[in-house]
This record gives C-alpha cells, sequence and structure tokens, in this order.
C-alpha cells in the first residue's frame, strides 16, 4: 500500500471522543493501537477518497462497534472478536491477530467524506470484553496502487502454547532461489 494512503491510529487528524487509550504492541502498525471499552466512545475521520478500510486486530476480549459514513449507520455491527484458533490445539490468549481489515467502504462519490467508529460496549457471547482497537485506516483512490506480489514459501509459528511449537526463524539467505507461475483470467 502507498504509505500516503495508510493513517496511523495516532495520527492528529483521528478526532477521539472518550476514553480511548493506546495499546502498545510491535506487532500493530507503527507499533501500537488506540483503543477503547467505554460505549459510546467514537472516533472520526475525514478524507478524500472513495473509500476507506478500518484495520485493527481480533482478540477474544474483543467487542462490537457500530461504524457511520457520512452520518448514516451501517446496517451490521463489526464484531472485532477473533474466529478462532488458527490450528487444532492452539491455546485461548494466544489467538490474537494483527492488522487485519474489519471493515471497508468503496465506490463512494469522489470527494470528502467522514468515518465513525462508536464503541458499543457490547460484545458477542464467546467474547470476554468489548475492547475496539483502532490499529490504522487506509485510504480507497480511484487510482490504482501500484500492484507488488510476495510469494511466501515458508512460515513460522508467532507465539508458543501448550502443546504447539515454534520452527527456526525463517531467514532471507544466498542462493535461496523459487519458481512461481501466475494465471490472470
Amino acid at each position: 500500500t502507498d504509505p500516503e494512503l495508510l493513517i496511523d491510529d495516532s495520527d492528529p487528524a483521528i478526532r477521539y471522543s472518550g476514553n480511548w487509550h493506546i495499546q502498545h504492541d510491535p506487532n500493530h502498525h507503527e507499533g501500537a493501537e488506540t483503543v477503547s471499552f467505554t460505549a459510546g466512545d467514537y472516533a472520526e475521520y475525514t478524507f478524500e477518497g472513495t473509500g476507506i478500510a478500518w484495520i485493527g486486530s481480533a482478540d477474544v476480549t474483543n467487542g462490537l462497534a457500530r461504524v457511520w459514513i457520512d452520518g448514516v449507520p451501517q446496517d451490521d455491527l463489526v464484531s472485532q472478536r477473533v474466529a478462532g484458533p488458527e490450528f487444532a490445539g492452539s491455546s485461548i490468549g494466544f489467538d490474537k491477530k494483527y492488522q487485519l481489515i474489519h471493515y471497508a467502504v468503496t465506490d463512494l462519490a469522489s470527494g470528502n467524506h467522514t468515518l465513525r467508529i462508536e464503541v458499543t460496549g457490547e460484545k458477542t457471547p464467546d467474547a470476554s470484553d468489548c475492547l475496539i482497537g483502532i490499529d490504522c485506516l487506509r485510504i480507497i483512490r480511484p487510482k490504482p496502487d501500484q500492484v507488488r506480489l510476495m510469494v511466501i514459501q515458508d512460515y513460522n509459528y508467532p507465539h508458543q502454547a501448550w502443546g504447539n511449537y515454534i520452527r527456526p526463524a525463517v531467514l532471507i539467505g544466498t542462493g535461496s532461489r523459487a519458481t512461481a507461475w501466475l494465471s490472470i483470467q
């Protein structure tokens, strides 16, 4: 993504109302996420473009939010509760996911628009709390981004939990070579 289109949660153009605070974690964009538990707290951001995406984490402690675009509430509540364990035997509390798109809108008329994210203070039945977090926002414009492609051929488990293991670190080294075919239809 073009860095100019990513708006970090610490950007002063995001107007936070209520009891928001910073949660530091190196896995968040720029190392932090702005969070709130308090019903009625909201964050607003005015942008120029044809769409926007709200990016944040998902965890068992996360709850429900309502999204507004240009003063119009969107139909569904947005849940930031993690969908479930990544693999069998994964322990609760080690399932947190980072930098997920929780809400996106596209095809707005070109021009200025306002996104509002409101904390409801509610949670899904399987969530342990009602935290709402904003990691960053991504502005969508009519002009497409430059396309970049990464082929990932190896992986690590980012956390170790009971019954699971961590693989050796995946590092870029000399002499590595891979081939991939891409078919666009």
